[in-house]
């Protein structure tokens, strides 16, 4: 290993707890990597909504990527969900 990183650990500050979620928060709902099965999904938001949260489920959670199946749809789609979701400012930090 050369530079930095081998001569010198990496400076970590003391990890922060984000606040709780309050009853109807909403929850960003994406798939970045894998597909999700539908079944899966229904299941999921369900437990969310048992919780008393609000699921936003992306546009593009359910597609499935036409040469590489092991991918949750097309790269611009799901980096467009993850970014749309993670600037949102109706979501809680």
């Amino acid at each position: 290993m050369t530079g930095r990183a081998a001569r010198e650990p990496l400076a970590v500050g003391p990890l922060e707890r984000p606040a709780r979620l309050r009853p109807g928060a909403r929850v960003a709902v994406v798939a970045p990597s894998g597909p999700v099965p539908e079944e899966r999904l229904r299941a999921g938001l369900d437990v969310l909504r048992g919780w008393d949260l609000e699921p936003v489920v992306a546009p593009h959670v359910l597609d499935v990527h036409p040469a590489l199946g092991y991918l949750a749809g097309a790269d611009r789609a799901r980096a467009r969900d993850l970014t749309e979701a993670w600037c949102d400012p109706r979501s809680p930090p």
